[in-house]
């Protein structure tokens, strides 16, 4: 009797787990972003069926529409997104992602770039004709052109076309020699490259460039006799010209080459969110002397204009498809983003109600959540399809390029995801009644995905103070992993406080984390002015210091010019991998000034476009110069609404090598302190300061080759658009 109740026990309990991992149990579910771990619960709770994830993706995220479908094909495009494989565990299923199957998701997505960077370069060389010699007729053609270009610029007539403009200039020997070197460096390296990160390769590197293993002898050689025939033809061209200013517009050569570059230094640049690279290429004679310093850029990807016109004219076409129904916070979003972009941040207030609670706890509730999730879930809806969507942060730029008018279609979602190319690449397939998506780079998009319980501290500090701290921003930057802050800290702080996003410095984020990474005796002797050697850094600051000194990019840090110096002088002397090429020692060391001075908010606009960004009062006086005093090489002037009061904190961070040369970067920040004022209510002595400083502008001399801006004043701030 016992055994026959042991027997129908163990029989009961069979059929009990058979029915619990019955994956052909339909599954109705939906879930706007959360992560993928607690997806996974909620759905083990309905399928009776224990589902797990791997720690590593358990707070990846994941949005998920499922109407009758089977848990197996559920599981199976969880899988398929998220790259990964289902396990048999002793009590149910765990998504991994093993070893083997990173490897594989690492090289098809580097197979992607390298593809994409060498048909990039391959066509940019067919624009610019770098293959084909230059022949006597299309140097004439080149300088008259160029030529044509500068007098248009100086008579300031607005007809420059600054497109075409720009192939002449990347067209020039210059140019092309940077090109055709850019062409023997191994693809590879450069596609493994990540956003914000700084390479610098070399045909005879020092320790801390990489080999460029190509005989760049020939290059040299054309590049010195191109160069020459530029420079002859140009000052032959030039020559009965009264106002003659060579190289005004920058590009053309400005001095005769004597002997061929047989070195050359190339830094190849990935900035922050684009498909393209920012270039630039010291050459180096036979006896190492600087010889030509030439900038340029690598755009991989050209179709932003022609999506925004596909955009435009797909609108038209779906005038009658129906909006995908979206929540209150939502609408609030695309509506305060339209009105962003059609009269600019500045002018906008900053997120109100639920919106702005919703900014402010992204620990809570997910960003993700809002726009980007509804648009998906409502594709999936209106056509009645199960979706599983595994996102990265980048991906919130679809929902809002997609829904720029303020509405949400399905065509415009899905052509956002098209539209947005190589500077967003995903994909997005539908077929046999489910619509799956996921980042084209499953592993590197982890990289842009920014910690949500930091980035609430950020913007919780920035709701109270008012203001983007050093601080702050610094605590943010330490939770990243890659060499940028992804863009979603910048897009949620322009919406609780618009002109904030001008204060997030997106290019010393290094230097954000190594100034986060001091305790508080390091901070405090550095406060006190004294100097922090590298052996009292820790691992993983030592780390964090080369990252910034050899991969960051220090153009905006202090040139040191020496009189007589070329620009290919001063550029070599600046380049850290040139002055200090053997990397950092023991006895290099870290010094830190802070000050403070007052700083004024200006609100501008140009245009339709409107916005309020700190200026010092030099730079003020210029705008105000410039409104009555327009320069079209200074572009469009800009009108004053008002001028508010604040205090700017100046952070300047400085590192000595042992050879003595160093760098030093800023980190700055600013608030406001006093009340705002229009232009006609300035105080008298804010007026007369701002008076006197104009009057200096109308004084100064004319610009020249050697000296392109007055020497007395700054030169002004670019426009920001």
């Amino acid at each position: 009797m016992r055994l026959r109740s042991l027997s129908l026990l163990a029989a009961f309990a069979a059929a009990y787990l058979a029915t619990a991992q019955d994956l052909t149990k339909p599954i109705t579910y939906t879930t706007k972003a959360v992560t993928v771990q607690q997806a996974l619960s909620e759905l083990s709770q309905q399928a009776g069926v224990k589902l797990f994830i791997q720690p590593s993706l358990a707070n990846q995220i994941i949005v998920i529409r499922l109407k009758g479908a089977s848990l197996q094909d559920a599981m199976d495009k969880m899988a398929e997104a998220v790259g990964g494989e289902w396990k048999k565990t002793s009590d149910g299923y765990e998504l991994d992602r093993t070893g083997a199957i990173e490897d594989k998701l690492r090289a098809e997505a580097l197979q992607r770039r390298v593809k994409d960077y060498t048909e990039g370069l391959q066509r940019r060389m067919k624009l610019l004709q770098v293959d084909q010699p230059i022949d006597q007729a299309r140097m004439t053609k080149m300088v008259t052109q160029y030529v044509q270009y500068q007098d248009q610029q100086r008579a300031g007539t607005n007809q420059l076309d600054w497109r075409a403009y720009g192939v002449l200039q990347n067209s020039m020997p210059d140019q092309r020699a940077l090109y055709r070197v850019l062409e023997t460096i191994d693809p590879m390296q450069i596609a493994e490259m990540e956003d914000g990160q700084r390479i610098v390769f070399s045909n005879k590197p020092t320790a801390m460039q990489r080999q460029i293993d190509a005989d760049l002898t020939e290059i040299g050689e054309t590049m010195k006799n191109e160069h020459n025939q530029f420079f002859d033809a140009y000052t032959e061209a030039r020559k009965n010209k009264k106002d003659d200013q060579p190289n005004y517009m920058g590009g053309g050569p400005n001095d005769e080459m004597k002997m061929a570059p047989v070195r050359f230094v190339v830094a190849i640049q990935k900035p922050f969110f684009q498909s393209g690279f920012s270039l630039s290429m010291i050459g180096f004679d036979a006896n190492n002397k600087p010889v030509s310093d030439i900038d340029g850029n690598l755009q991989l990807d050209d179709q932003f204009e022609a999506a925004m016109a596909e955009r435009a004219r797909l609108a038209k076409t779906v005038q009658k498809e129906d909006e995908i129904k979206l929540s209150p916070i939502t609408t609030q979003m695309l509506g305060f983003m339209r009105a962003a972009q059609q009269e600019g941040a500045g002018s906008q207030q900053g997120a109100t109600g639920d919106l702005r609670q919703a900014l402010l706890h992204p620990d809570s509730v997910d960003p993700l959540a809002y726009a980007l999730s509804e648009a998906f879930i409502g594709i999936a809806e209106a056509r009645n399809e199960n979706m599983v969507l595994y996102t990265d942060d980048s991906m919130f730029l679809v929902a809002l390029f997609a829904g720029m008018d303020g509405t949400l279609k399905p065509s415009l979602v899905l052509q956002a995801v098209t539209g947005l190319g190589q500077m967003l690449p995903i994909n997005v397939t539908e077929q046999n009644g489910w619509l799956v998506g996921a980042p084209a780079d499953r592993l590197g998009s982890e990289k842009n995905r920014i910690d949500r319980a930091a980035l609430g501290n950020y913007l919780r500090a920035l709701d109270q103070n008012g203001f983007v701290s050093v601080d702050d921003t610094a605590a943010l930057a330490i939770t990243v992993p890659g060499y940028q802050l992804p863009f979603l800290d910048m897009m949620l702080s322009m919406m609780l406080q618009p002109e904030s996003a001008m204060g997030i410095d997106q290019n010393n984020v290094n230097l954000l984390k190594l100034y986060a990474s001091l305790d508080p005796s390091q901070r405090q002797r550095l406060e006190n002015k004294e100097s922090v050697r590298l052996a009292d850094f820790s691992k993983e600051q030592v780390a964090i210091l080369s990252r910034y000194v050899y991969e960051s990019d220090h153009r905006n840090a202090p040139m040191e010019f020496q009189k007589g110096q070329s620009q290919a002088e001063v550029r070599a002397g600046s380049e850290i991998t040139e002055t200090s090429p053997d990397g950092l020692t023991t006895d290099c060391t870290l010094g830190m000034q802070i000050e403070t001075s007052k700083t004024y908010f200006v609100k501008m606009s140009m245009d339709t476009f409107t916005y309020t960004m700190p200026c010092d009062l030099n730079t003020l006086a210029w705008y105000m110069y410039q409104k009555d005093h327009p320069d079209p090489r200074y572009g469009p002037a800009t009108k004053i609404l008002s001028v508010q009061e604040g205090e700017k904190r100046t952070i300047t961070i400085g590192v000595t090598l042992s050879n003595g040369k160093g760098i030093s970067d800023k980190l700055e920040d600013a608030r406001k302190t006093g009340e705002a004022w229009t232009m006609d209510k300035l105080p008298d002595d804010l007026k007369a300061q701002l008076q006197k400083m104009q009057q200096s502008f109308a004084q100064r001399p004319e610009p020249t080759d050697e000296n392109p801006e007055p020497p007395v004043q700054t030169a002004p701030p670019p426009v920001r658009s």
